[in-house]
């Protein structure tokens, strides 16, 4: 499993619509729906400040990085769209997880 990490800060009075837009039933979840071997709900969690991490179960590399190029002007344009709702952005980190049967 292959899952990307980022933290937002979130612009006040705009966390209830960030996380419409970044939860189970939101515009990226819409988005990664279009393409198999991306898969998982989204996690995410708050902490103080408006600040929201969440991470995104991916599936494997290969398959994200060819989403990324195939859907990449609709990736860009979702994600300017949505960039007025964050103060900042901070990418944490893309990482393997291994399988429960490999551990």
């Amino acid at each position: 499993m292959h899952i990307i990490l980022w933290e937002f800060r979130v612009k006040e009075g705009r966390v209830e619509e960030f996380e419409c837009a970044h939860g189970p039933d939101g515009d990226w979840v819409r988005l990664f729906r279009r393409r198999r071997g991306i898969s998982g709900p989204i996690s995410a969690w708050r902490s103080k400040g408006g600040t929201v991490r969440h991470h995104r179960p991916m599936g494997l590399p290969e398959a994200y990085d060819r989403f990324r190029r195939e859907r990449e002007q609709e990736y860009r344009a979702l994600d300017a769209r949505l960039e007025g709702l964050t103060r900042e952005e901070i990418f944490l980190g893309s990482y393997q997880v291994p399988d429960r049967e490999s551990r």
